[in-house]
Parts: C-alpha cells; structure tokens; sequence
C-alpha cells in the first residue's frame, strides 16, 4: 500500500535447535492506512440540479445508485429499464431520454464498446474499495460570472480498467 506507515516491524525465526540452522524466517510489518478523506453529505436534488437536470434525474439515480455493483458499474438492461420504468410510472421512451441526460451530465460513463454499460461516476457515487475510488479525482473550476466546469480523471481510468470482459 503507498501511503501506508510503519509503526512496528517484527522478525520470528524459526531455528532447528539441533543443528542450529534457520529454518524459517518471518517479517510482519504493522501500519497505519490511509482513511478515506473528509465529505460533505449531497442530496441527489443538488446534483440533478447542479447538472441542469429534470426533478426525475434524482429519482432514476436513487434507483441507479441502488443497482449499481461494487465496482460502480451500471448496466442499462431492458428487464432492469422495466423495473425502473413501473417504479418510476414512466414510459420507456422517458426514461432512455433519463440515462441519455445523465450521460450527458457526465454521472454515466459509458464503458467503451460494451452497449448500456456505464461507470456511475465515483466522484459522486462510490461503492467498493477506497483503494481503488481515491485514483479517480474530480476538479470543480468556478468562473467569475458564477458557472463553473467538472472535469473528472474517470474517461480515462475507463480505458485502464477492464472489469472483467
């Protein structure tokens, strides 16, 4: 682990008592890891309305964030749409226009040649090893005149990872 610190080192030998030859030797190394840093609490509202969503962007993303596995993957099937379309009493057709604006927004990551497989962005949604979501970085510019621009290192984390396809 990279930022790991070392409080304690110990070293057990096993010797044959016989012959008095090392038989075995082993290292331990006790240390501190690095925690998760501090967060501010964000409803799924002030991001939908952050990212110039419709009111039912927050209300698919509950549904998205509660599908999604540990390694943020999202996967926009017909059966899954179905369920979030009679959840959600919407028609198909709205809720496709739904994920396409949240790809949009860029809180949908489409997986590259994989068809209705996104990466639910982990700078704002995370599920899984702290290990892994800390290598993604977020960067909010705000401008003089009040706007302000998201970029995010996830496209091309995207083209790192393989997930297993």
């Amino acid at each position: 682990m990279e930022n790991k610190k070392i409080y304690q080192t110990e070293t057990k030998t096993i010797i044959d008592h016989q012959t008095g030859e090392i038989i075995q030797t082993e290292h331990n190394q006790k240390g501190f890891v690095e925690k998760e840093p501090d967060y501010v609490k964000l409803y799924l509202q002030d991001i939908a309305r952050l990212n110039n969503l419709p009111p039912s962007a927050s209300s698919l993303m509950t549904l998205i964030i509660r599908s999604m596995g540990y390694n943020n993957l999202f996967f926009a099937f017909k059966p899954l749409k179905e369920m979030f379309c009679e959840e959600l009493k919407m028609p198909m057709n709205t809720l496709n226009k739904q994920i396409d604006n949240l790809r949009k927004a860029n809180i949908l990551l489409p997986i590259p040649n994989k068809r209705g497989c996104y990466l639910v962005d982990p700078n704002l949604f995370a599920r899984g090893s702290w290990n892994d979501i800390k290598q993604l970085r977020l960067i909010i510019d705000y401008n003089i005149d009040g706007s302000r621009n998201l970029s995010s290192n996830a496209p091309q984390q995207l083209k790192q990872l393989s997930f297993g396809f």
